[in-house]
This record gives structure tokens, C-alpha cells and sequence, in this order.
């Protein structure tokens, strides 16, 4: 129950969020097809962090902004691109194992030049030298995209571990 209750909140606020940030929806068809595109952004950006692969990354980010990320594990949030480039490679190295999967299809909402996807993403670490065990949990993913040239591209990415 409680996880449904996460997810739809999540979702609402997503679909306000995205509303607010894009000024408002396109028509269906325009819209059905950036879905996909930005359900493909998403896809890649989960596979660069899957691969922890920082061109892969670079490819998904704009840098043109200054994004922004919030990981599971951060303090305060990181900005602009050359500082989340560096949390990356600092936490990949930390990490004997790393895998990041969407287990619920993405909940994607698209306006006219932004985009969010809320996802439920299980993920399953193992620090490098640590000699502890693996470590799973559930974690609620939300990206912003925004579209510059034509692709969608991530400008801000938080993803909060689910309490238990």
C-alpha cells in the first residue's frame, strides 16, 4: 500500500511539475511521439549509469545548464556538469558492483520544451574492498529533460531511497 501510495504520488506531482515547467501539453500524436524519445533519453541515461560509462553520460546531459543531481547517498546537491561528471567517476570507483534497473514502467509526462520521468528503480551495490555483502533496496528516480537541438537531454536528476 505504501508504495502505491509513493508512485502516485509521485506521479501527480510529476504531472504538475511538468505542466509548470513547459507551459503547458502539445497535441496527442506530438506528444505520444516525444514520449518515446524521452522514454528512450531515460533509457540511456540508466544504461550509462548501468555501464558506468561517463561518455555515455555526457551524451545524456546538457551542458548547457546547469544541471543537477541528487543521488541516494548525497548531502546537498551537486550543480553544473563538470561537479555531477565528478560524482559519478568518485562513486562508480567506490563500487565492486553496481546495477540500477526500472522495475515499473516509467511514468513519463512530456510538455511543449520539457519533460519528467518518475521511475521505481531497485538497485544492488557492493562496495570495493568494503568485505561486507551486497546491498539492495528501492529507489524513486525523477529526471528532468529538457529538449535543446532537437534531443532530449537531462538537466536534473534526483533518485531517493524508498524508507523501509
Amino acid at each position: 500500500m505504501r508504495r502505491i501510495l509513493v508512485v502516485g504520488t509521485a506521479a501527480s506531482l510529476t504531472g504538475l511539475a511538468a505542466t509548470a515547467v513547459s507551459g503547458g501539453v502539445k497535441n496527442a500524436h506530438a506528444q505520444s511521439s516525444d514520449a518515446e524519445a524521452v522514454r528512450a533519453a531515460a533509457s540511456a541515461f540508466y544504461a550509462a549509469l548501468n555501464a558506468r560509462d561517463i561518455r555515455a553520460m555526457e551524451a545524456v546531459w546538457s551542458r548547457d545548464a546547469d544541471p543537477v543531481l541528487i543521488a541516494p547517498a548525497s548531502r546537498s546537491p551537486v550543480v553544473g556538469w563538470e561537479a555531477v561528471r565528478r560524482r559519478f567517476e568518485e562513486a562508480w570507483r567506490q563500487f565492486e558492483e553496481f546495477s540500477v534497473a526500472v522495475s515499473e514502467p516509467m511514468q513519463v509526462r512530456v510538455g511543449r520544451e520539457g519533460a519528467l520521468v518518475v521511475a521505481v528503480t531497485p538497485v544492488r551495490t557492493k562496495v570495493r574492498g568494503g568485505g561486507g555483502g551486497a546491498v539492495s533496496y528501492t529507489a524513486l528516480g525523477t529526471t528532468v529533460f529538457e529538449r535543446r537541438d532537437g534531443r532530449w537531454l537531462v538537466v536534473h536528476h534526483h533518485a531517493s531511497q524508498v524508507p523501509r
